[in-house]
């Protein structure tokens, strides 16, 4: 009967141990789960810091640092917006470069102006459609307007409301017409190619046409003047002639989509996104490892492009 009792006693003793073992594993986990918790919030609040400070770091790789951006660079670069809804300041201070004559392609006068981004893309471009197309005859006839000589015209757009005002939209046409005037460039079939590859040298055609699906008129106020090309950057136009839209279009995406943590990915090469001005001057996060541009868009914000390909 001892030997009964003490078996019995031994396992009771036996049952002890595997509860108080059982208690220490259940305590030492919901220890591991409080620690991994912990570090979890200290690893967000980390990152919403670095956002802030410029410390935040994305899957892509890039790095970010905080830029105060005026309420000036809102109506400054490569985007900005202008029409009769978005007028220009006039307070940017561009700097616009004359034209000059031996460059591929004819100018209807020794005055036209236009920036020195737009004007090397734009000579590149006459360039290419020169070595791919065979009796070229290209025109510019309009390039930088000013304001007064924008009101002069008297065509219902007042000055300030005009594109031309950026220095970056070209008014073309080709100067090999019958009657000695001038075809609008959209008419003439050996232009094919300028529109199908205009984009590669950062170029949009500013004022498309109609189609069956889209009234681009009623978009951008303006109908029956598709042989003006607009500089925006290659990456920009690359998307725009991809998707069919036209500037305003574009625009109205990265504002409403594409803000900062949502970027827009052109190919394997671009990332932009869009930073709403919430005062002057703004936050707006740039990279720190990456090439980038700044653009206002004329209206209530900033457009990041970053350059994938470029490292600081």
């Amino acid at each position: 009967m001892q030997s009964l009792f003490d078996a019995l006693r031994g396992s009771d003793e036996k049952c002890k141990k595997r509860k108080k073992m059982t208690v220490i594993a259940v305590y030492v986990t919901i220890a591991l789960i409080l620690c991994a918790l912990v570090a979890l919030g200290i690893s967000a609040l980390a990152a919403k810091n670095g956002e802030g400070n410029g410390d935040n770091n994305n899957t892509d790789g890039i790095t970010y640092v905080a830029l105060s951006a005026t309420k000036s660079d809102i109506r400054s670069g490569d985007l900005i917006l202008v029409n009769k809804n978005n007028p220009i300041s006039f307070e940017d201070n561009s700097e616009f470069v004359n034209f000059t004559l031996g460059k591929g392609y004819g100018l209807k006068d020794n005055t036209l102006k236009a920036t020195p981004e737009a004007l090397s893309a734009f000579d590149s471009m006459m360039a290419a459609l020169n070595e791919n197309v065979t009796e070229t005859d290209v025109v510019v006839m309009t390039a930088h307007r000013t304001k007064e000589y924008q009101d002069s015209l008297g065509n219902g757009t007042p000055g300030g409301c005009s594109d031309f005002h950026t220095g970056m939209s070209f008014e073309l046409k080709d100067g090999d017409a019958y009657d000695g005037g001038y075809d609008n460039l959209n008419k003439v079939a050996k232009y094919d190619w300028l529109y199908a590859n205009a984009h590669k040298y950062g170029f949009v055609v500013r004022y498309p046409d109609d189609t069956d699906n889209k009234s681009f008129s009623t978009i951008t106020g303006v109908d029956h003047y598709a042989y003006v090309f607009r500089y925006v950057g290659i990456a920009h136009a690359t998307y725009m002639f991809e998707n069919g839209l036209c500037l305003e279009e574009y625009l109205e995406l990265l504002r409403t989509t594409h803000k900062h943590g949502n970027s827009l990915k052109i190919g394997n090469n671009y990332e932009v996104y869009y930073t709403e001005s919430t005062g002057d001057p703004t936050d707006v996060q740039v990279p720190t490892n990456f090439e980038y541009e700044l653009s206002g868009d004329n209206m209530n914000g900033y457009i990041v492009t970053v350059f994938k390909t470029k490292k600081k």
